[in-house]
């Protein structure tokens, strides 16, 4: 037997059996073998066996026995392992049993760092430890047999203060009230911790007047008491408290002089371009012996300082003088003194302030010409680059070039429109400022005003006719005091037709033949001028261009004659003398061609056929050029005639009413309206072939008569029949027309 296996033997028969062996009530063999080995059993754990019989017929169960198989090492590793308190040399652990003893455990082994502790409780404090330092401990329970596998806990312990100061420490005056101080690290086992800083304590006359707080190991000291001792006490720091320090001395250097040197000016005397300026000798800590004056004066945007030793000031008992010069006029300037060391500057004392008395101002700047509406322009012009004072207003004057100004006069503005030049013409513009110091220089330009319109027209107009259709126009320009600039073309207008062209001759073509034109000429420079007075000439007569537009055709005074009404040609291109005429009937007869000299607008034309459809064609004569083109045709009748009797009567009758059709007369003579009368009686009225009588008596014999009738009338009915109405049924019978002619009337089917 063993921590994991039993071997189990029992009796064997002669006979033939099977054994069963069993653990725990579970079958682990069966067969004929009289030993077996139980494996993967759990160390010091107690088991129950016992062997089974199996005979043909019967099983019998031998007695149970109990085995505890041996004490192993833990199979498992300490439970819940903790730290409860970390201080900076020692930490306290709890665990428990391992959840695997495999044995009875007789103890710990605790692994740290090359040592090892071995207890045999499950709570344990390690001393002696290093602070800030971090340790894994190894936890392992153990049984007689050895030590099973263990559990790692990590932790860091925790700092103390550092048990070094800082050394070598070394201070280095930079200027009277700052200094650098520098010193060596404290070595990182004497921190005992994490540094949290490096601190400066800066002692003045006993009391702290600074604190520095820094990791790095160097430090700037400001605001140090100028030429004084200072007292220095560094040390590092952890979370575990300060160290302890390390000190030193510190004096400042000397410095400028102090703010109780300030200085105030006393005088002043002042002219355009120069201020006297007179001041008391300084009281008070100069920090250092006086060198001589610093001198400050600001004005008109800029500041300017000088320093003065006891050569370049003048001393007059307790007072210095000095005079600046080189300033502007009436500008206001704020003068400074400061006492000068070999340190540096004093402060500034109270200011004097005073204004330069005024002088004459500068030329005006950006003095412009600019053009307006032709030929006004106006001056404009910026202030004096240097005033020199108040200006009180700008003289401005305009002259024509190598002569006196025609006009001079003042403004206070910084414009001026003038509306009183010439076109075209040579000036010189000046303007210059005026301030309580005078009159200042005068700023000029040359300048020539804007073209403008000529102002009178162009002299000699002249045409002359070349043929029908063109004319040459010629001229000279106008006198060059009234041109007003350089004419760049000359506008020709023929007939309100305008054309731009070079001087002084233009060919106008594309003109109408016998048609009067009026031209006029005008010069043009950067606008028109006036116009010339009015030339007219007319072109020559040419052939006639269209034909006469015929606005009508139709009959005239009687039924024989044909009235014909039109408007002239639109392009006669000369006088009239008459118009010809064709006239062609609609039936192909003979046309007729016939003239009339004389320039009317209608005519009539007689010995035509009554109400017959004529063609007319026309054009206009002209003596010198032959005839025109002739006109399309336009057809009219000539006058109507009473129609003859209608054609082809058609009757149709029924038990209470009549109808009937026809055909137009063989001469219509116009427009044609139908008359239908029953037995005498008027039935309709109207233009349509088909007419009915009705409200008649059944199987009566009744008169029916038609006529058609135009604007001249009619003639006596010429037309009639006889129709029987029927009874019930209609038969077809044939009846003759009062005129001879027969007529076929169906009356229906008998």
């Amino acid at each position: 037997m063993s921590s994991n296996h039993v071997t189990v033997t029992w009796t064997s028969y002669d006979f033939p059996v099977t054994y069963e062996l069993r653990l725990n009530d579970s079958t682990k063999y069966k067969g004929e073998a009289t030993e077996y080995t139980i494996e993967d059993l759990q160390p010091f754990t107690t088991y129950k066996i016992h062997v089974v019989l199996h005979l043909k017929r019967v099983a019998i169960h031998g007695d149970e026995i109990f085995v505890e198989t041996e004490q192993s090492v833990p199979g498992t590793v300490p439970r819940n392992v903790v730290k409860t308190e970390v201080t900076s040399r020692s930490v306290s652990l709890e665990w428990e049993e391992p959840d695997t003893p495999n044995g009875i455990i007789t103890g710990y082994s605790l692994s740290y760092m090359g040592s090892i502790k071995q207890v045999n409780v499950t709570k344990y404090t390690l001393r002696g430890l290093i602070p800030n330092t971090v340790y894994t401990v190894a936890i392992a329970a153990y049984t007689v047999i050895g030590s099973g596998p263990s559990e790692e806990i990590t932790f860091r312990t925790a700092e103390e203060a550092p048990r070094a100061a800082p050394k070598w420490l070394y201070v280095n005056v930079t200027s009277s009230t700052s200094a650098t101080v520098k010193w060596a690290e404290v070595a990182p086992h004497d921190l005992h911790g994490n540094l949290t800083s490096y601190t400066l304590l800066v002692i003045h006359d006993g009391q702290v007047i600074s604190e520095i707080n820094t990791k790095e190991t160097t430090a700037e000291v400001n605001n140090l008491h100028k030429f004084s001792h200072h007292r220095l006490v560094l040390f590092a720091g952890t979370s575990g408290g300060p160290g302890p320090n390390s000190t030193a001395g510190l004096f400042t250097q000397s410095d400028m002089p102090g703010n109780n040197s300030a200085v105030d000016v006393t005088m002043i005397e002042v002219s355009t371009r120069t201020i006297d300026v007179g001041w008391m000798k300084p009281g008070g800590n100069l920090n250092g012996n006086l060198t001589g004056f610093m001198i400050t004066w600001e004005g008109n945007g800029a500041s300017e300082s000088i320093n003065l030793t006891n050569e370049t000031y003048k001393e007059d008992k307790e007072l210095y003088r000095y005079l600046i010069t080189g300033l502007t006029p009436y500008v206001n300037y704020t003068i400074y003194i400061q006492v000068l060391t070999i340190k540096g500057i004093g402060v500034k004392g109270e200011p004097a302030i005073t204004t330069t008395l005024q002088d004459a101002p500068t030329e005006p700047t950006d003095f412009m010409v600019t053009n307006l509406k032709s030929p006004n322009i106006m001056l404009s012009w910026q202030p004096p680059n240097m005033t020199n004072g108040i200006i009180q207003e700008y003289v401005y004057s305009i002259a024509l070039a190598d002569s006196s100004p025609y006009l001079m006069n003042t403004t206070t503005q910084l414009s001026v429109v003038i509306d009183t030049l010439r076109f075209y013409t040579n000036y010189i513009a000046s303007v210059y400022a005026v301030s309580g110091g005078g009159s200042g220089p005068v700023n000029s330009r040359s300048f020539t005003s804007q073209e403008g319109p000529p102002s009178s027209p162009p002299q000699n107009v002249m045409t002359t006719v070349r043929n029908s259709r063109s004319i040459t126009i010629t001229w000279s320009p106008p006198p060059v005091n009234a041109r007003n600039g350089v004419i760049r073309s000359y506008n020709v207008t023929v007939n309100e037709r305008s054309t731009r062209v070079d001087c002084c001759l233009h060919m106008e073509t594309g003109l109408t033949p016998y048609t009067n034109y009026s031209v006029r000429v005008a010069a043009v420079t950067t606008e028109q001028g006036v116009f010339s007075d009015t030339v007219t000439n007319q072109t020559n007569i040419a052939a006639i261009g269209d034909a006469p537009m015929i606005l009508s055709v139709g009959p005239g005074a009687d039924n024989m004659s044909l009235r014909l009404s039109w408007k002239p040609p639109s392009k006669p291109n000369g006088p009239i003398n008459g118009y010809r005429f064709k006239i062609e009937p609609y039936n192909n007869t003979e046309s007729v061609e016939i003239s009339i000299e004389s320039n009317v607008e209608e005519y009539t034309h007689t010995d035509l056929a009554h109400f017959t459809f004529y063609n007319v064609s026309m054009a206009a004569m002209s003596g010198d050029f032959g005839d025109g083109p002739y006109s399309p045709y336009v057809g009219g009748y000539s006058g109507e005639t009473a129609p003859t009797q209608v054609k082809s009567v058609k009757l149709k009758s029924y038990a209470n009413f009549i109808t009937i059709s026809w055909q137009p007369p063989e001469y219509p003579i116009g427009p044609l309206t139908y008359s239908l009368q029953c037995d005498g009686h008027p039935q309709q009225n109207g233009t349509s072939l088909m007419g009915r009588c009705t409200n008649l008596n059944p199987d009566t014999l009744y008169s029916i008569m038609v006529r058609a009738y135009n604007s001249e009338g009619t003639r006596p009915y010429r037309v009639g029949a006889v129709s029987r109405t029927d009874i019930s049924t209609a038969c077809e019978n044939k009846i003759s027309i009062n005129t001879g002619d027969k007529v076929t009337v169906s009356l229906g089917k008998c």
